[in-house]
């Protein structure tokens, strides 16, 4: 199936180039019960199997939002777009597309704490022109008029692959990269957003490849993705972060199956897993049952 390749990136990175789109779901929610309603209504699409993603999704603090990628055609084959649905007393409604692209690809989307910076990767070059490039990673950025202002993360970008990235902290960031020196093929690292103090994460890190993660500062859990290359199992690992420090990550038993397990988004409010298994809609978990650290 293509929508794999979104899955877990590093599968295809040698192959040919394909696209994917984001699609966001938002709900305008002006009071504590328009929140609720918008909430209860996201899980109801959840719980119905409607909230589907190639790979990647990003929820609202507020689920005033919520964005998964999907497909859409372009200019050369498949792509990627944004989309916008809102919400009004938790009645959903599509919006439109929300970047205008017709060549390039946009996915693994995650959103800030506070909603107004939204990370994504792209094939878009860093210049914003010209042909497609490999992956690099993106943010788009909320304008006082409600509208996006997007620039690449060139302090971050290498002549290898750079892709997913999740804030961690005050401009501090974790982002997944193929350059060379790492434990595996793909290595978290951490940086702050202007492309100071970059190392790598060396107690996330193994010999496979670890991406498409999840972070919630408030409870300071993350939740990965890794893919064992001899095998061809994506499963999910999580790990905590305590004074600044990595603890040891440990698979999620619980979930993990024999079909690839990947997509983790901690959904607002630290309670609730987010995923994907195999090529299935998103679905969700008690993340209490799965946070187990001795």
């Amino acid at each position: 199936m293509l929508d794999r390749f979104f899955v877990f990136l590093r599968v295809f990175w040698h192959a040919a180039a394909i696209s994917a789109i984001l699609v966001t779901y938002s709900c305008t929610a002006k009071t504590d019960g328009d929140v609720i309603m918008c909430r209860d209504a996201f899980f109801a699409l959840v719980d119905d199997g409607r909230v589907e993603s190639v790979n990647g999704l990003a929820v609202a603090s507020d689920y005033s939002a919520f964005y998964v990628t999907a497909w859409a055609p372009g200019e050369e084959g498949q792509r990627a777009r944004l989309e916008a649905w809102r919400c009004r007393s938790g009645d959903w409604r599509a919006d439109g597309p929300v970047f205008e692209n017709t060549q390039y690809s946009d996915y693994q989307p995650v959103l800030s704490q506070d909603g107004n910076r939204l990370y994504f990767t792209s094939t878009r070059p860093l210049s914003g022109s010209g042909a497609a490039v490999r992956q690099n990673p993106w943010i788009a950025e909320r304008n006082a008029d409600g509208h996006w202002s997007l620039r690449p993360l060139v302090s971050l970008a290498s002549e290898w692959w750079d892709g997913h990235t999740v804030e961690i902290g005050e401009r501090h960031v974790l982002f997944a990269s193929e350059r060379p020196g790492g434990a595996g093929m793909v290595d978290l690292y951490e940086a702050r957003l202007d492309g100071a103090e970059v190392h790598n994460a060396v107690a996330l890190n193994s010999a496979a490849s670890d991406n498409d993660m999840t972070y919630d500062m408030h409870i300071g859990v993350l939740v990965f993705a890794r893919y064992e290359a001899e095998s061809g199992d994506i499963n999910l690992f999580v790990s905590r972060r305590l004074a600044e420090e990595w603890v040891q990550p440990i698979p999620i038993t619980e979930l993990n199956t024999a079909e690839w397990e990947s997509s983790p988004m901690i959904a607002p409010g630290g309670r609730q897993l987010l995923f994907k298994r195999g090529d299935g809609p998103i679905r969700r978990a008690p993340l209490i049952d799965i946070i187990r650290f001795e």
